[in-house]
């Protein structure tokens, strides 16, 4: 199947179904018919072999009886003495009493076969049909014989499915360990497969009343894992867990098959979209399973991601961008040694958020401005309130020990929210010092932050706001972040202080440049300025959230 920029397309799915149809393991041949040799009377009712299972030396140990009576499922086990034959499995199909059937594929050891075969769907009556390889042409089948088994049991009990390519890829699940499992809402799948297929996908694709849905899932050190979920409410959804094609890139073929019966009723029918950098990059998102999920002021998100790929060796953050109508906040999350895991803020109230998870394009380098590209694409709906002013941002780490310890400190005491934010503009322009040497090599990095500058004391005008926004928001004064012109770029803060929107530029009141040199200046006149005279230096663009 081939992907583009988004989601595996229709198309591509119908593809990867025509392609497993028709793979040459499902054509059978049929040489002779039941033996007519008469039985030598120690069975009242025997399974009789083809003639060309008696060519090639074929013998049925266990069942002997046909029409036998057993509870869930009974052993299947015989012998082949012709060691010439172009395959080295035994295919049985099991059809059951309301018509659906069940592959085995049972390795031929030496000259011995030995399977323990479930009885799928219950009471009733189930024929076998088993099938040895021909001697000639590869993937072709020649008729062992048919008999029939009746379970006596209305259990029902399933193996996990597996085809010829599943078993040639060694392909193996760990979760789950049946064939048939109940769940809810989601069902954990992880295993084994070959190494040779380290930094590829594997389709999962789940089918329930004629609907259809799938993920990605990438093989990492030969393992593989995934939250998968169980969209379409309750009832069973038949899985399968698909393996690559190995003559063709982007197409895969049916691999494992199992069935998981969902206990909830919810429904969740939007799929996440993933770009073209999440396969190319080797990325796999475990959190969400889904998209819409229901959350309040803040929702979690994890995942995984090839270190030895692309430019992963480097990332060391990603970036969420949540979008609610024009409205868009940005927020990092932090990955390492192959994982990444964090929480991020929907700060803008209730309803639909677009949520987008990306990548730096050049991650770790210093930049005036950064590019990133998004890996996946998802919804979120949100029942929080509405505290855009007031929650941690990019950059903003309002919620951080040592930025509550700080503003307890400096507002301890303070009578109202200006006396406050006059406290807290005073520590940051009297204990920041401006960084020239920043500003003119355009020295920024993408984590640049209120922590940094916190640590480091010094900064450029977005430094000086990020701690500025940070401390008066750990005090429980709403507060943004300004950017706009003053002679260039610049950054400055507005507070809302007892109910009045006041301006405040704590880079401005730290100092002045002089001769290309940094002069420390305090100057609390940049606090609730004269707007008028404000004005004249200052234009403002937007507010960055």
């Amino acid at each position: 199947m081939k992907k583009r920029l988004s989601l595996i397309s229709g198309l591509g799915l119908l593809m990867i179904c025509l392609l497993v149809g028709c793979t040459p393991l499902e054509q059978l041949k049929s040489q002779g018919g039941p033996s007519a040799e008469e039985t030598s009377g120690k069975h009242l009712n025997p399974i009789e072999l083809s003639a060309y299972a008696k060519d090639v030396g074929a013998h049925l140990e266990e069942p002997q009886e046909n029409a036998s009576k057993v509870q869930s499922a009974f052993t299947l086990s015989g012998k082949i003495k012709d060691q010439a034959l172009n395959g080295q499995r035994v295919w049985v199909r099991v059809t059951g009493p309301q018509h659906g059937t069940f592959d085995y594929y049972i390795p031929i050891k030496k000259t011995t076969f030995k399977q323990t075969i479930r009885l799928f769907e219950g009471k009733g009556q189930y024929q076998v049909v088993m099938n040895l390889p021909n001697k000639g042409q590869k993937n072709s089948f020649y008729e062992m014989t048919t008999f029939n088994v009746t379970n006596t049991s209305s259990k029902i009990t399933r193996d996990i499915e597996k085809t010829p390519d599943a078993l040639d890829a060694d392909l193996k699940l760990t979760a789950p360990l049946e064939g048939y499992s109940e769940a809810k809402d989601k069902v954990k799948i992880q295993g084994q497969i070959s190494e040779k297929y380290n930094g590829q996908y594997l389709m999962v694709q789940a089918e329930k009343d004629q609907k259809k849905w799938d993920t990605m899932v990438l093989v990492n050190s030969g393992t593989f894992a995934t939250d998968f979920p169980l969209k379409y409410g309750a009832g069973n959804s038949k899985i399968t867990v698909m393996v690559p094609y190995p003559k063709r890139e982007h197409y895969y073929l049916d691999g494992a098959t199992f069935i998981v019966n969902n206990s909830s009723k919810q429904e969740t029918t939007a799929s996440i979209e993933y770009f073209q950098d999440y396969f190319d990059e080797h990325y796999q998102l475990d959190e969400p399973v889904a998209s819409g999920e229901k959350t309040g002021k803040t929702f979690h998100i994890s995942g995984t991601y090839d270190v030895k790929a692309g430019k992963n060796a480097k990332i060391d953050q990603l970036i969420v961008e949540a979008k609610k109508g024009k409205l868009t906040s940005t927020y990092l999350i932090p990955a390492q040694d192959g994982r990444f895991a964090g929480d991020f803020y929907l700060r803008f109230g209730s309803g639909n958020y677009q949520v987008t998870v990306a990548i730096p394009d050049d991650p770790g380098s210093y930049h005036s401005y950064f590019k990133y590209s998004g890996i996946a694409q998802f919804s979120v709906t949100s029942d929080a309130k509405d505290e855009r002013d007031l929650l941690p941002s990019r950059g903003i780490q309002s919620d951080a020990p040592e930025i509550k310890q700080l503003a307890a400190t400096l507002t301890k005491g303070k009578p109202d929210q200006k006396s406050k934010a006059k406290a807290i503009y005073d520590y940051v322009a009297k204990n920041v010092t401006y960084d020239m040497d920043k500003y003119h090599k355009d020295l920024f990095k993408l984590d640049d932050s209120a922590l940094r500058t916190l640590s480091t004391k010094k900064g450029v005008c977005q430094d000086y706001v990020f701690l500025t926004v940070a401390l008066l928001r750990a005090a429980g004064i709403e507060s943004h972040y300004i950017t706009g012109e003053a002679g260039g770029r610049h950054a400055w803060v507005e507070a809302k202080l007892n109910g009045k929107w006041v301006t405040m530029d704590p880079t401005w009141g730290s100092g002045y440049v002089q001769n290309d040199s940094f002069v420390k200046h305090y100057d609390p006149s940049y606090f609730d300025p004269n707007m008028t005279e404000f004005n004249k230096t200052h234009k403002q663009e937007e507010i960055v959230y």
